[in-house]
């Protein structure tokens, strides 16, 4: 069955050769009626006037035709694809909590508040145990398969007791970044009266995408 593109295509390819046919006959015939009263003496000019007006509305009216018909072509191209990536898709990502709790060096373990780290690496995960534990003895050893593994930590800005926390609870990947989403939880009791500095860290399956925090509840 031939597709509508082609039917409209056709039609209007017909419709444009009858239109030519019609107007170019018309033209000839006024060309004609033009030339035999230029020529009689006996026809007053005005009359050659009001030929060459007709002449000119019959051109007017081919040209207003093949702009009409040509938009017609237009409007029959075949519709383009959409292209899937305008649509974003959401997954959840299942992660493993690795550790949480808090550092109570005041800020002597030389890591910021609402920092977080992507690592990739062993030497990169070691590099921050030995920072979590540059004060007390805060994150055990953890051996991970870096070539399956992408480990996230969130650090929390520096309290003045305890009873603060933070919990990574959702992660999603999009079609170029990976959403991470942290809640943030506040003392709603007596709590011990030392600085500390809530963190969470989980392992999810290997990624190179852009990571990006967000919090819930704030």
């Amino acid at each position: 069955m031939p597709s509508t593109t082609s039917t409209a295509f056709r039609h209007a390819s017909t419709a444009l050769s009858v239109q030519l046919n019609v107007s170019r006959s018309v033209a000839v015939r006024s060309a004609d009626a033009v030339d035999v009263v230029l020529r009689s003496p006996n026809i007053p000019i005005f009359a050659a006037n009001i030929i060459n007006q007709k002449n000119m509305k019959s051109i007017a009216y081919l040209l207003f035709t093949c702009s009409i018909i040509a938009m017609t072509l237009s409007s029959c191209k075949t519709p383009q694809p959409i292209d899937e990536m305008e649509f974003a898709t959401k997954t959840d990502i299942p992660f493993t909590s690795i550790s949480s709790g808090f550092l109570t060096g005041n800020g002597d373990e030389g890591i910021r508040g609402h920092e977080v780290r992507t690592i990739q690496s062993e030497n990169q995960w070691e590099t921050l145990r030995a920072e979590m534990n540059s004060v007390n003895e805060t994150q055990e050893a953890v051996t991970f398969d870096f070539d399956q593994t992408t480990v996230l930590a969130y650090f929390d800005e520096i309290r003045p007791s305890g009873g603060y926390a933070v919990q990574i609870v959702s992660v999603i990947e999009t079609n170029d970044a990976v959403d991470v989403s942290v809640k943030f939880t506040s003392p709603s009791d007596v709590a011990i009266e030392i600085m500390t500095q809530p963190f969470h860290i989980v392992s999810i399956p290997k990624t190179k995408k852009k990571i990006t925090f967000f919090s819930i509840n704030r």
